[in-house]
């Protein structure tokens, strides 16, 4: 059973990992929205450092969530916790970073594939 501070930390993890789910592939497979989710991860390194990562100055885009009674809000934070919780493995081999395709960055950075309209990059 996990309670207190643990408890806190993970509900606070799962609520920001939704909000990027949400704001950043919210259109996107359930597969595009797992390899997003798992970009946090894979910089953040533990469960206490997502919500630091994904408010980390312009990393992700955290607007808030207009209407929290949405199918897509529900969803997102159902794919948090699954991601979270390692029932979800990592589709992007370790990415560190992604982009939508309708961007061109010119970063220097080797790319580990495409999910959905993302690109991802280690």
């Amino acid at each position: 059973r996990i309670t207190g501070d643990k408890l806190m930390v993970m509900t606070s993890s799962i609520l920001c990992l939704a909000l990027v789910i949400h704001n950043e592939s919210r259109g996107e497979p359930k597969q595009g929205k797992a390899a997003v989710a798992h970009v946090v991860l894979n910089r953040a390194k533990t469960h206490d450092k997502v919500c630091k990562t994904v408010h980390s100055k312009g990393q992700f885009y955290t607007k808030p969530v207009k209407n929290e009674s949405s199918k897509a809000w529900v969803d997102s934070k159902v794919l948090a916790k699954k991601v979270l919780s390692k029932q979800i493995k990592d589709p992007t081999k370790g990415a560190k970073y992604f982009h939508n395709h309708t961007v061109k960055p010119k970063w220097k950075l080797k790319r580990v594939g495409k999910i959905g309209k993302h690109t991802f990059y280690k």
